[in-house]
């Protein structure tokens, strides 16, 4: 654990790894041919004002295609733009819905993602104070709770109970002193997550079963859950890992008299102690889910919860915690209300039809499809000693340039020059002998280098951008840059301009001497 002192702050660096696919949400949908386009099933969002940008700046018919009027975003980014900007987008399982717009996850201004320092702060407070009240007897704090005789408005329905255990303004609140700084991803740490809700019902005897949601109409039995409604988002993927900043203000930490007497014992002082107490509430949230599952015969679901459990257990260094969208109700408001007190406010505050009361509260889950059915739940995650992918993460951000070295190297090695050594260097990046990228290969001799090479004035370099061209023309000849796309048993040239054919015939046409 990398931890300093400066002044009277505690700093530690932590690691943390994405278990179950994790979303901060922006607040806004993406849309198709708007927001992103989808081609051969992979879904690829656009960075519009980079794309635009580029448009604007060079050759590209721009005010052709003003003038006839072209929105679809697909012949922008294809036609036009010569080069994607922005991110593709895989699935985090082969999803059996089609869908026209997902749930987006929070980024800067680079569409880097990241989890807000704000939304992890808030799940530590919200587990700390449910592993606080969990372990009060009942009798202390229920004076707290309201009450029909004293019900205020939904959205302070716990400011009595809060403002008693940690102040009544910011300025008294102990966890002033606990500092959690934003946590940084990449583009490539995302993926799309085809999401379901398994739902209790009852039939006309009053069983209570497990079935997959349906909008209008009756619910899906447990095995029938791709005929179910879902919706799709933005997520962090499973195995994603980061690093981010924890800091405990000491000077406010050194005077106790400034806070509550109750509040002394919510906020750990150090990371052990953090770990103690979320990893105490994440087991108890764990078994109730596990047996939610079982009561209703979800297995792959509970199976999923055991198996976080399981890491729980036997991973003695590490804090597990759940946190933002699609955590649940639960996993909200810390899941420490007893039954009876649970029922009680859910009739004071309108949270359920009454001829529902008898059903557990909540009664619904969202679950990522993944591999075969939906079973993983959302929000998951592991905090842990940053020691533990320090030397990784410092590869990562040095990948690329290494990778651009060893590129510059073997280019010079083989003696490419000008614009043989460009080409060259893009074909290797974009890996236009990929047979799936073909299409970028296509795009790039459309767009700019064929005519770049009949332009080319030395002679030695303009043979040399031939051979490239040549090459991966007849490794494409050979089969394995083959356009994906059949129709009718026969394989469809990609409509960008000159079709392969042309483009052979363009580099036979060119003079070498």
């Amino acid at each position: 654990m990398k931890m300093s002192m400066k002044g009277k702050t505690l700093s530690l660096k932590v690691g943390l790894e994405i278990l179950t696919p994790v979303q901060c949400g922006s607040g806004q949908d993406l849309t198709q041919d708007f927001d992103y386009v989808v081609e051969n099933g992979q879904v690829f969002v656009v960075d519009q004002e980079r794309m635009f940008t580029a448009i604007a700046s060079g050759d590209k018919q721009l005010d052709d295609a003003l003038l006839g009027g072209e929105c679809n975003l697909s012949y922008w980014v294809n036609e036009l733009a010569g080069e994607r900007y922005g991110y593709a987008l895989p699935m985090l399982s082969r999803t059996t819905k089609t869908f026209t717009k997902f749930r987006e996850h929070l980024k800067d201004a680079l569409y880097q993602p990241y989890i807000a320092g704000s939304s992890l702060k808030g799940a530590i407070t919200t587990a700390l104070l449910a592993d606080y009240l969990r372990e009060l007897p009942k009798a202390i704090y229920q004076e707290l709770l309201p009450n029909i005789a004293n019900k205020p408005e939904n959205t302070h329905a716990a400011k009595k109970l809060l403002d008693t255990l940690l102040g009544e303004d910011p300025e008294h609140n102990i966890f002033r002193a606990l500092h959690v700084k934003d946590v940084m991803l990449r583009a490539e740490d995302l993926c799309l997550v085809d999401i379901r809700w398994l739902n209790l019902t009852t039939d006309s005897t009053n069983k209570v079963s497990a079935e997959w949601r349906r909008i209008t109409g009756k619910n899906f039995p447990i095995n029938e859950w791709k005929k179910a409604n879902g919706i799709h988002a933005e997520m962090l993927k499973p195995k994603s890992q980061a690093q981010f900043q924890l800091q405990w203000d000491e000077f406010l930490l050194s005077d106790l008299s400034t806070w509550y007497t109750s509040a002394h014992d919510i906020l750990p002082r150090d990371f052990a102690g953090l770990k103690e107490r979320l990893n105490r509430h994440a087991r108890y949230r764990l078994e109730q889910e596990i047996k939610f599952y079982h009561d209703y015969g979800a297995i792959k679901p509970e199976q999923a919860c055991i198996k976080l459990l399981s890491a729980l257990q036997n991973d003695p260094d590490s804090i597990y915690l759940q946190l933002s969208w699609g955590s649940g109700w639960r996993g909200m408001t810390g899941d420490w209300l007893e039954p009876d007190l649970t029922k009680e406010m859910c009739q004071l505050f309108g949270l359920r039809k009454s001829v529902l009361s008898e059903l557990p509260f909540p009664k619904t889950r969202r679950l990522a499809v993944s591999g075969e059915e939906p079973k993983l739940p959302l929000g998951w995650v592991r905090l842990f000693s940053y020691s533990q992918i320090e030397e990784k993460l410092k590869q990562e951000q040095l990948k690329p340039q290494t990778e651009a070295a060893l590129l510059d190297a073997e280019t010079q090695q083989l003696g490419y020059q000008g614009l043989a050594a460009e080409l060259y260097k893009k074909s290797q990046t974009e890996k236009w002998a990929v047979k799936n990228n073909s299409e970028k290969f296509y795009r790039a001799m459309n767009t700019d280098y064929l005519q770049k090479i009949e332009e080319e004035p030395n002679p030695e370099i303009k043979k040399q951008a031939v051979a490239i061209i040549s090459g991966l023309m007849d490794t494409r000849n050979k089969g394995i840059m083959k356009n994906p796309e059949k129709k009718k048993g026969k394989r469809q040239d990609f409509e960008y301009g000159d079709n392969p054919r042309n483009i052979a015939i363009r580099l036979n046409n060119i003079k070498l001497s």
